[in-house]
């Protein structure tokens, strides 16, 4: 019979696999794709919006499509809530494209306040019973992000699903100083979840997202070395460490000392 397989010189070498390509294929690689002039937190934010706006169902109903579009597809206020979902996972040696879906409900619910305060240029020509309206469909949409997971085991996403509402309901019931405070603190909560973290972990997780929020950097950074270990705190650090200097955050830093 003939062979099936080409036979092979017997001076044949196999090519040999760059370092630079063997360093790429690591485990828990990110979504970011940050470059040296492009921060974690920017590069998160555009992957986490990129993914939004492809997911976003066709039946949104006629009457708040316009101002969901307008909102999702225009900059708002920042937040480390959506960045701190992804990065979380890796706390718990998660891999952070299992938590986009719950970065996307959190942006979302991010969206709602500006709803609400019409503080978004895009949103000025909508009339306040629209942006009622549309409020009320971002957050549907948070909640069917959240339930397109494609976990085999529905037990995280159940739980993702019931910290993405309490989260909801906490953000809409907050002052305005401590909104940002419980967006990051359930954002690391389903971050960590997502991962595969423990009981004890998550809430660690929600300790480091409720300061972090707050701007509370040096008591997110003892959380962090209390909870977890320093490997696989990597890119969460490096959040911390770029809300430091970003100027947004560094003016709502100064804000809540009152400078």
């Amino acid at each position: 019979m003939a062979a099936i397989f080409p036979s092979i010189p017997s001076n044949f070498k196999p090519p040999q696999i760059s370092q630079t390509l063997t360093r790429l294929r690591r485990p828990n690689r990110t979504l970011c794709t940050a470059t040296s002039d492009q921060s974690y937190l920017s590069a998160s934010n555009a992957d986490i919006s990129s993914h939004l706006l492809r997911s976003l169902p066709v039946t949104i109903h006629p009457s708040v499509k316009a101002p969901i579009h307008s909102l999702l597809s225009s900059p708002i206020p920042p937040t480390i809530a959506p960045p701190l979902c992804l990065a979380a996972t890796e706390l718990v040696g998660g891999n952070p494209n299992s938590a986009i879906n719950a970065a996307c409900a959190l942006h979302l619910i991010h969206a709602v306040t500006h709803t609400r305060t019409r503080t978004a240029p895009p949103l000025t020509e909508f009339s306040p019973g629209v942006l009622l309206l549309t409020g009320d469909g971002l957050l549907v949409l948070a909640y069917e992000m959240v339930a397109r997971s494609s976990a085999v085991d529905a037990g995280p996403s159940v739980r993702v699903l019931k910290e993405v509402a309490r989260t909801a309901a906490a953000v809409a019931a907050a002052y305005e100083g401590g909104r940002e405070g419980e967006l990051a603190a359930g954002a690391a909560a389903c971050g960590v979840i997502l991962g595969g973290g423990n009981e004890e972990e998550v809430e660690r997780g929600r300790r480091v997202g409720m300061f972090a929020g707050k701007m509370e950097l040096v008591e997110a950074e003892v959380e962090l070395r209390l909870g977890f270990e320093d490997e696989k705190a990597g890119a969460v650090r490096r959040l911390l460490e770029e809300m430091r200097f970003t100027q947004t955050f560094v003016d709502v830093r100064n804000s809540f000392n009152g400078k």
